[in-house]
């Protein structure tokens, strides 16, 4: 209440041919999608969707219509040629549905060989915007003919109106692609703030996961290498004995690494002390945030603008963060969080304990984080700064300055 905006009213088309982020779904990036379309809508803008994967849960605060184009999926294909099969089916599909539908401005979240949204653009004269959240030629596993991969990326990129990163972290390797420097833009990721607050902790959860009496060390997120967990593991090694009070370590999550982290877990004599569960619907992690006393990302991408950060601190919490990449662009170490270096065990054994005996310190950050979160990380205003680069890119639309919401 109170806080000015700037409002576009037009139409969005909102793109996305990652067959593998479910919109309604629980993923980080299935996150991304739905705040970003609510705060456009939340700005007087009318949105609609086309995806290749709808997913099956339901989110009823999510009012938007969503087009989904069924993706190729036969293994004889190969990954790349069923993702340049599906843009063009897409490409062909949306092209019926924008002749109804009438979009001012196409938005689009990048995946691998996703042109369709910049072919949509030329062919209909409409302004496009695109959305990198990673550098997938880097990152995928899966591109066999990276010098397609690579040059349809370089078309795509240099002839968008705008790119919109989600970290600066993404410019060397943007520009490498082929983006005009005039044309990128750093929008980092957010949170709801109204749906991730601090409230006491749940002890029906707390006695149905016998956590009660325990001081909690959180992680949630994808069970990945890139996050380090391993560390925590032999980090808690070190810390038996140590605490005032007993630790548990709550990690919630699935992928790739789970089966590794849980023997690892195992052959450390650790089973007691870590609780592992997954299947957790996104509307009920704030419960789960509330349930731990601090919370640990050991490493992670020099490339990620992680999500479950903004909602730690959003929920006033204290959090151990690794010295590299987006937070400590953003972060202040004993201000709103603790930094240590990736990885390291030694550092992160000390964190812990001082917040363990600390409760002074664990107040001061978890309150600072929530003020910064609250002023400069929400997914409004994340939507906000799109819609503005947008005018700035186009000057024209209907801007109307200072509308107060």
């Amino acid at each position: 209440p109170g806080t000015r905006y700037y409002i576009f009213e037009m139409k969005i088309a909102y793109i996305c041919t990652d067959s593998g982020i479910p919109i309604f779904g629980n993923k980080g990036a299935s996150i991304h999608i739905r705040e970003i379309v609510s705060g456009f809508q939340r700005l007087k803008n009318e949105v609609f969707v086309v995806v290749t994967c709808r997913g099956g849960e339901v989110y009823p605060r999510f009012d938007c219509t969503v087009y989904e184009v069924e993706p190729f999926s036969s293994k004889k294909l190969g990954s790349d040629l069923r993702k340049i099969l599906t843009n063009i089916k897409l490409l062909l599909f949306s092209l019926r549905i924008f002749s109804k539908e009438k979009p001012d401005v196409i938005y689009e979240r990048y995946a691998s060989y996703g042109f369709a949204g910049g072919l949509l653009a030329k062919v209909l004269s409409l302004p496009h915007l695109i959305e990198v959240n990673a550098p997938l030629l880097i990152s995928s596993r899966r591109i066999k003919f990276y010098g397609l991969a690579r040059l349809i990326e370089g078309v795509i990129f240099r002839l968008a109106d705008g790119v919109i990163l989600t970290t600066s972290y993404l410019e060397g390797y943007i520009r490498r692609m082929g983006a005009k420097d005039a044309s990128i833009y750093v929008v980092p990721d957010g949170v709801d703030t109204e749906k991730f607050k601090l409230t006491k902790k749940d002890t029906k959860i707390l006695k149905n996961l016998t956590l009660e009496g325990s001081f909690i060390v959180g992680f949630i997120g994808a069970l990945m290498p890139r996050h380090g967990l391993e560390t925590l593991i032999e980090a808690a090694k070190s810390l038996k004995g140590k605490s005032t009070l007993p630790l548990k370590y709550l990690i919630i999550g699935e992928g790739r690494r789970e089966e590794k982290l849980k023997k690892k877990v195992e052959s450390s004599n650790l089973t007691q002390d870590f609780l592992f569960l997954k299947n957790i619907k996104h509307e009920d992690i704030p419960a789960y945030i509330n349930l731990m006393d601090i919370c640990v990302l050991p490493d992670m991408s020099i490339y990620s603008s992680p999500v479950k950060i903004f909602e730690y601190m959003a929920m006033a919490k204290p959090v151990i963060l690794p010295s590299k990449g987006q937070p400590q662009q953003i972060f202040r170490h004993l201000e709103n969080c603790l930094f240590i270096e990736p990885r390291n065990q030694k550092q992160l054994v000390e964190a812990i304990l001082l917040l363990e005996r600390d409760e002074n310190l664990r107040e001061k950050l978890g309150r600072n984080a929530r003020e910064k979160i609250s002023r400069e990380f929400t997914w409004l205003r994340s939507a906000e700064k799109i819609l503005k680069i947008y005018g700035n890119l186009q000057k024209r639309g209907n801007l109307i300055p200072e509308v107060t919401i």
